[in-house]
């Protein structure tokens, strides 16, 4: 969780809701339907007329995101979805918080290779594109684990303030709810941090 609507919650809906994130400057929206059209990798005029008053869904790569977002507001996109040219989700940003050509965005996110291409054969649904605010939000990479690792630490030693740091992380690791491939591995490593279990072994 994060304070009182500083989170973010965005998705795609055609079928079914998939996983998207708002562009970094993006507007927030409860939801902009309409029909999706291939834009391609986002070039000027690459988009097919229908755009106007829909929604664009363009390809990673090449340009930058603003420059998509742009060349598909040009065409009159109510909004925009970018999806990956490679494995995996990814984060971005229009670069700042109006255009340069003047005026303000349309809503705009981004979504993974595969629902990507599931959205390519989708374009005769309506699609709903929401980019809006809420008290939860996704964060990834070191800067959000260490201080949750850390927490755990400390609840640790506070069980049993006489255990050596080799011991804690021991604690750690053989405490965690296991994802992935059965043990560690270099996606998951050794797991999700168990609090109650890795304090529960400390206080024995």
């Amino acid at each position: 969780s994060v304070p009182v609507g500083q989170g973010a919650e965005s998705f795609v809906r055609t079928d079914s809701d998939r996983t998207a994130f708002g562009l970094t400057y993006s507007p927030k929206t409860d939801g902009v339907s309409g029909l999706m059209f291939d834009c391609g990798i986002g070039n000027p005029g690459q988009c097919p007329a229908g755009v106007a008053g829909n929604i664009a869904l363009i390809q990673r790569g090449t340009l930058s995101f603003a420059d998509k977002v742009q060349n598909a507001m040009n065409q009159g996109a109510a909004a925009a979805i970018i999806y990956n040219n490679a494995a995996g989700d990814f984060l971005g940003t229009l670069g700042a918080a109006t255009p340069a050509a003047g005026g303000t965005w349309i809503p705009s996110v981004t979504v993974s290779d595969t629902v990507g291409a599931t959205l390519l054969t989708q374009l005769s649904m309506t699609t709903t594109v929401t980019n809006k605010t809420s008290n939860w939000d996704y964060y990834d990479g070191t800067s959000m684990a260490t201080p949750h690792v850390a927490g755990v630490v400390a609840l640790i030693w506070s069980a049993n303030p006489s255990l050596s740091n080799v011991t804690v992380e021991s604690y750690l690791k053989t405490t965690c709810t296991d994802l992935g491939a059965a043990g560690y591995d270099t996606t998951y490593g050794n797991g999700i941090v168990n609090a109650s279990a890795a304090v529960a072994k400390a206080g024995r």
